[in-house]
Order: structure tokens, then C-alpha cells, then sequence
């Protein structure tokens, strides 16, 4: 049986859908079960000029008409709304995205990054909160977009998760002559590549651009990247005639942790800033594991002009809080100061982004969403190395409750892709042909991050669970495959 009633929860109006399957039960919270499946989602205001009140309607907008000036209206939620490719918008953006009558709105829940190529653009006063972005199989990936060109970034913080394989960053990959001004990213970033790319806590890449009073505080992973724990390569160019007014990072503020497999001649602050760009007036709290505590590059000892430690001042770390390794003979220059020292500095600096506010959506207070990494930590049987098992077995089973997943997850074979490989997908097939009803299916096909595929076949067994359709999977021993009625009905 399913109900579905509107319903309004801080000032919000809502539709609250009730379904009851007598054999399943929900967590209403940590300590209830209940066998009705409650789940509110938000009922979507239609856009009012160019005041936007839903995700979706922007993003169609801003595809459409990529020049025009578009204007959050309210918090938006990014949850279910498909991306037009790599990134939400992927035609070429020149206009601008800021909030309504100066206000400070934030999109929750990318799992793609916003845009991909921005040109004369204006993005300013937004936050993007709760970002899960996962795309372990791509480079080039950043919550606010790819490459941004004769563009302006400014009073933005950014909150979350962030995975991509090289060139991974918190903000943006690459400034070509743009600005970014206080800017904040809090979370984590993984860069799972090998080929040595730039990737940085906020930029991979600042060419002839100016990034001032800017803001990390986050983990770091890297398996071979030539990472900065603000922006990687600070690039001015050959020519020096306005040295210091284009390529610039100034006046910013790191702290967090950097884990690298691989040293990649990665920065607690920047990879290098050959050629002629100009350092200034930076402190790092960073704690690097296998790199530089400051600057990353063995170029610093060159002894060229252009190739950077001339153009290195006024940066320092603090002492007994900030790790890492000081390899060079002009990197042993950088000098330490007191954690009060470098907040007195830090006070000075102009950054504000770090302390806007980001409300928790009111969907997710209701639906009792946790943090990603915090599911199925509570559960009972929970084992840490079978993590991505279960957000694996939420793919074939996405009705069932967290104790079924974790006691699924925890039944994979040892020698399962399952165990190693997130997956991306899974669709329904009859022999080789897709089907919608899982009455024709006889297989299913599994899509996974590193772009390979398995197909299993499939044959129906007797639910324990009424109003739930169940599938064995041949190799796969007691794991079961399910899609009900009700998630259909739900989700349309």
C-alpha cells in the first residue's frame, strides 16, 4: 500500500510518501524499527524570472542558455537529477550564477561537478554543500568545474567529498587568466591516478590567474600526482612585464592532512610556481606524509629567478603542527612560526568564505540520512574492509535495510569484483536485449568505475519478503538481485 500526502516541515513544502510492506522495516532512528517506508522529498517551486527554486529547472536553463544571468532563489538539491554528461552543464557557460537579492543559497548534493567550461563568466555568493563526487574513473574532475577562462570566482564555500582519478581538486582544475577571491573548500579529495598530473586542494592549474584570501581545510589521498595543498602550479608565464599583477597566490590559509603514495614533488602549499609566479603571505597547518612541507618542486634550487624562490615570500608554516619533508637547499629557508602567530596572520587575510553557514537540507533531517562514510558504521556485523561491498550490494538491492546489506556485503565471494570495484550501474536484460519487467529477466549487467563490465545470469528464487520479487546470481552464492514494484512506483 502506498500513500503519498503533501506536507510542509520548516516552512517547506513537502510530498511525504508512505509506503507498508509488512516484512520490511525502516529505522525511523537509531534505536526504531517500523515496517511502514516513509520518505519525504521536496516539492519543486517553479522558477520566477530568472530566480531559480529547483536544481533541475537550473540546470536545464543554464544548458539552454549558457550567456544568461540565472539566480538561486532557495537551497537546491542536486539528489536525483541527472547530469547532462561529465558535469551537470557541459555547454561552454558565459553568464552568471549568483543568489537572490544578496542572499547566500546553497545547491547540496553534486555528484557531478557543476560545469565544465566557463568563459567570461561571473559565479559568485553560492555555496555547493554535501558534494559526493565520485568518479574514480576520470580526470579532470572539481565541484565547481573543469576550466574557467577570463572568469570571476568569489564568496564561495564548498563542502565534501571529492574522488576523480588524475587532476583532482577542490574548486576548479584550471584558472586561465580568472580570479578566485575567498573561496573555502572543507572535506576530502582523492586522486587515484598514476600519471604524475597536477591536482591541488583548491587548483591543479593557475595560469596568469590571481587566487587571494582562499581557504583548505581538509584530507588529502594522492597515489602519483604533483599535488599543492592550495594550487598546484602557479604559472605567470615567460614574460614579466606584469609580474606580480597576474599570477599570483596571496594572503591564504591550508591546514588539514596530505597522504601521498608516491612523493610526485607534491607541496603541504604548492607543487611550484615556475614560471614567475608570485607566492606571497601564505601559513600552512598541513601535516604531509612522503612530501614537502611547503614547496614541492626540486626546481626551487635552480637558482633561475623565474623558476620561483625569489618570487617565495613571506610563507610559513607552524611549528609542531604542520609535517613534512624539506628536501632542498632553498626549502630549508622557509621558516616556522607560533600556531598564535599564524592565526594573528590568518585574521588578517580577508577570508570569510570558511564560515558561512550551510544548512542541513530538511529532507534529509527526515529521511535520516547520515554521511556516506557513516551508514553502516553502527551496524551490527559492520566490517570496515567490506565498505564499498556494501554500497556495492545497495546497487542490486536498493529497498532492503542497512542490517540485510551489511549481512549481504559481508557474504560476497573473496574473489568478487564486488569487494574491489564500485559499481556505476546495474541494468536488466533477457538474453541480450535490456527489459523493464523483471518477469522476462534471465540476466543482469554490472557497470563498474574502471569502465569494464559483468554480466550474471540470473533465475528467481522465493522472497522471504513479501511484495518483493527476488533473484539468485549464478557465482555469487547466496547474493540476491532485486528491483520491486514499489521502487518504480516511488521514484516515478
Amino acid at each position: 500500500m502506498i500513500k503519498i500526502e503533501e506536507v510542509v516541515k520548516d516552512g517547506k513544502t513537502l510530498y511525504k510518501v508512505t509506503a507498508t510492506a509488512p516484512d520490511l522495516v525502516q529505522h525511523t532512528d537509531a534505536s526504531k524499527l517500523s515496517n511502514e517506508y516513509v520518505h519525504y522529498f521536496e516539492k519543486q517551486k517553479a522558477k520566477e524570472g530568472n530566480v531559480y527554486y529547483s536544481f533541475n529547472e537550473l540546470v536545464k536553463d543554464m544548458q539552454t542558455n549558457p550567456t544568461g544571468e540565472f539566480k538561486l532563489g532557495a537551497d537546491l538539491n542536486a539528489a536525483n537529477v541527472k547530469p547532462n554528461g561529465k558535469s551537470y552543464v557541459t555547454n561552454t557557460f558565459k553568464g552568471k550564477l549568483l543568489s537572490n537579492d544578496g542572499g547566500r543559497f546553497t545547491i547540496h548534493n553534486l555528484a557531478r561537478p557543476l560545469f565544465g567550461r566557463v568563459e567570461n563568466a561571473h559565479v559568485h555568493d553560492i555555496n555547493l554543500g554535501n558534494v559526493d563526487i565520485n568518479l574514480p574513473g576520470e580526470n579532470k574532475v572539481a565541484p565547481l568545474g573543469d576550466m574557467f577562462k577570463n572568469s570571476n570566482i568569489e564568496n564561495i564555500k564548498v563542502t565534501g567529498n571529492v574522488v576523480g582519478n588524475n587532476d583532482v581538486t577542490g574548486m576548479v582544475n584550471k584558472l586561465d587568466e580568472s580570479n578566485m577571491r575567498n573561496v573555502a573548500f572543507i572535506g576530502k579529495i582523492n586522486s587515484l591516478g598514476d600519471k604524475s598530473w597536477w591536482s591541488g586542494g583548491l587548483v591543479s592549474e593557475s595560469w596568469r590567474s590571481n587566487t587571494d584570501s582562499v581557504y583548505f581545510d581538509g584530507d588529502i589521498v594522492g597515489n602519483n600526482s604533483k599535488f599543492g595543498g592550495l594550487v598546484a602550479k602557479v604559472n605567470h608565464g615567460g614574460n614579466p612585464n606584469d609580474f606580480k599583477q597576474r599570477g599570483r597566490l596571496t594572503n591564504s590559509f591550508v591546514k588539514g592532512t596530505m597522504t601521498l603514495k608516491n612523493h610526485g614533488q607534491s607541496g603541504g602549499l604548492i607543487h611550484e610556481n615556475y614560471d614567475w609566479g608570485w607566492v606571497e603571505n601564505n601559513v600552512s597547518m598541513m601535516k604531509v606524509t612522503n612530501g614537502e612541507i611547503m614547496y614541492g618542486a626540486s626546481s626551487v634550487d635552480t637558482g633561475d629567478s623565474y623558476f620561483g624562490f625569489d618570487n617565495f615570500k613571506n610563507n610559513f608554516y607552524v611549528t609542531d603542527v604542520a609535517t613534512g619533508l624539506s628536501s632542498y637547499n632553498k626549502s630549508k629557508q622557509i621558516k616556522g612560526i607560533t600556531e598564535a602567530q599564524a592565526l594573528e596572520k590568518f585574521a588578517k587575510m580577508g577570508i570569510t568564505a570558511h564560515e558561512y553557514v550551510i544548512n542541513e537540507p530538511v529532507v534529509n533531517t527526515l529521511n535520516n540520512t547520515k554521511p556516506k562514510d557513516d551508514t553502516y558504521k553502527d551496524t551490527q556485523d559492520y566490517k570496515a574492509d567490506r565498505e564499498l561491498a556494501y554500497r556495492n550490494i545497495e546497487k542490486l538491492q536498493p529497498f532492503y535495510n542497512k542490517e540485510w546489506i551489511v549481512n549481504q556485503g559481508n557474504k560476497i565471494p573473496a574473489d568478487s569484483k564486488l569487494l574491489t570495484t564500485e559499481v556505476l550501474s546495474v541494468a536488466t536484460m533477457k538474453d541480450n536485449k535490456f527489459v523493464t519487467e523483471l518477469g522476462d529477466a534471465n540476466r543482469i549487467i554490472v557497470h563498474y568505475a574502471d569502465k569494464t563490465k559483468e554480466i550474471f545470469n540470473i533465475s528467481p528464487k522465493e522472497s522471504q519478503v513479501k511484495q518483493v520479487k527476488e533473484y539468485s546470481i549464478a557465482k555469487l552464492g547466496e547474493i540476491v538481485y532485486t528491483l520491486t514494484l514499489l521502487i518504480k512506483i516511488v521514484v516515478i
